[in-house]
């Protein structure tokens, strides 16, 4: 079974997807807040429920990630010699598919789903606090990059496919406010 790259669900599915992509990012700067300062002992902890809430919101965003992922070896594609004169010729054959998909964006999906903060609030916080904020940042800022990579791409790509991925002058500029939000949490 193979997914049409032109069919109107996989259109919708990438806006909803971008939109997870984007929600997902504004979540987490939350994982700078979860070491704290206790004010009596002056000594450095964990919000343990700050850090449930972040960690199960980023495994449901990453799960989004994974079905991405799951239609990308699904979606032919049409391929590029055959676009000379009108459509195409849609390639269907899953071997090809999985050859394209793995040699295109399958390591920056990957780099984005791990979880790399999860992982990070559990393990390693406990048992090293001090360098708790240090690796925090080095974890949130080195899975910002193949995030925004993603973004990018995916709206190239929709823009391409689609015309246009705004519908009204209102979403854009939410949209372009959103992105430079997302921005200034990186400065």
């Amino acid at each position: 079974m193979y997914i049409d790259p032109q069919s109107q669900f996989l259109q919708t599915w990438n806006k909803i997807f971008m939109l997870s992509c984007l929600i997902s990012m504004a979540l987490d700067p939350l994982f700078f807040y979860i070491p704290v300062i206790h004010d009596k002992d002056k000594c450095l902890d964990s919000d343990l429920k700050l850090a449930i809430i972040a960690c199960v919101l980023r495994s449901l965003f990453d799960a989004f990630y994974v079905l991405h992922i799951i239609f990308q070896f699904h979606t032919g594609f049409i391929a590029p010699s055959s676009q000379i004169f009108g459509r195409g010729e849609t390639i269907t054959y899953p071997v090809d598919i999985a050859k394209r998909y793995l040699s295109t964006y399958f390591l920056i999906d990957i780099l984005s789903i791990l979880p790399l903060p999860q992982v990070l609030v559990f393990v390693i916080i406990p048992s090293n606090k001090t360098q708790a904020p240090l690796f925090m940042k080095l974890v949130i800022f080195s899975q910002y990059v193949p995030r925004i990579i993603r973004i990018c791409i995916l709206h190239r790509e929709e823009t391409r496919t689609s015309g246009i991925l705004i519908l009204t002058p209102w979403t854009g500029a939410a949209y372009n406010l959103f992105l430079y939000m997302l921005a200034s949490h990186v400065s």
